[in-house]
């Protein structure tokens, strides 16, 4: 529920000396009142973006302002957040890789970065950065053996009430991956099924808001998830020794392919998954031409979805 910034004159209606045009003057007052406040406020946020201030600051001011936001003006603060953690995240890396803090980083939580811990680094200045990271709302995520900065998602959904259904979507969307992962040192994070679920989830935003100033973004996780999904990692391969492909990639081919029939991406997997059963699942040259045409098929509907929308 959002916070009133100025009395609602509702006491006026219990006066039957008052008409419908005194009433109506009242509520564009407060309509104008509440208006300035809305841009005095999103001011004092473009400024504390433009001297780029610590997302924690950032965080912190959107927490105390977002009650008095209009929809409007709530997408734009949202969208100018992703972009800037984002863009923000490249200095906590830097930080993160200077002066040996990622080797203290790998005696205190050798596995697994835990908040709660974080009091046991003696390092004033290493444990200061992380309680500032984690306060810009960013998790700390292994890769490769080295700690990284990852926009948590997750924890921005708590501002899906005051947004519109485009970035609420969003927000669920990227949530998703950032509770998750898909991919961890060159190995699928997730199940087959779930990437397949997300990969659904991404084409259906991109088919709902074809215009979204977020479709870049959504975009490259589109293309990142399927690439994954028809061609695997390194040390998740997607076939045997023999260049079969595996039970649990092929089923989850065939079940998404099922469940989403009525999809671009499920439409074009039932494709796959014909050509794949002719071979018998052996990859050979009509496959990998099934592959690349699979991947270029989807980036070509992706544009035309787009085209469609402007």
């Amino acid at each position: 529920m959002k916070k009133v910034i100025v009395p609602i004159l509702a006491t006026v209606m219990i006066f039957t000396g008052c008409s419908s045009t005194e009433t109506s003057m009242e509520e564009s007052a407060v309509v104008e009142v509440v208006n300035m406040e809305s841009d005095k406020i999103m001011a004092q946020y473009n400024h504390l973006i433009e001297k780029e201030s610590k997302p924690e600051e950032i965080i912190l001011f959107i927490d105390d302002n977002m009650d008095y936001l209009s929809e409007e003006n709530a997408d734009e603060v949202m969208i100018d957040l992703f972009n800037y953690l984002s863009h923000y995240g490249d200095v906590y890396m830097e930080k993160l890789f200077k002066d040996k803090t990622q080797e203290t980083l790998e005696n205190i939580f050798p596995n697994e970065f835990h908040e709660s811990e974080i009091h046991h680094i003696s390092n004033r200045r290493i444990r200061g950065l992380l309680r500032e990271i984690v306060n810009g709302r960013y998790k700390l995520v292994r890769f490769e053996g080295s700690y990284y900065p990852v926009v948590d998602y997750d924890y921005l959904k708590k501002y899906g009430p005051y947004v519109s259904d485009e970035i609420k979507d969003y927000l669920k969307l990227m949530g998703r991956e950032s509770a998750k992962v898909m991919s961890k040192d060159s190995a699928l994070n997730i199940s087959w099924d779930e990437l397949g679920e997300r990969l659904v989830q991404t084409e259906t935003y991109l088919e709902k808001y074809p215009n979204s100033l977020l479709k870049k973004q959504c975009t490259s996780l589109y293309l990142a998830y399927l690439q994954v999904y028809i061609w695997g990692l390194e040390n998740t391969r997607i076939d045997n020794d023999q260049s079969i492909i595996l039970e649990d990639p092929y089923n989850s081919y065939e079940k998404i392919a099922t469940k989403y029939q009525d999809t671009s991406i499920g439409d074009m997997l039932g494709q796959y998954v014909n050509i794949l059963n002719k071979s018998n699942r052996i990859i050979n040259e009509d496959i990998e031409k099934s592959r690349e045409g699979l991947y270029k098929n989807a980036m070509s509907v992706l544009d035309e979805e787009v085209k469609n929308g402007q």
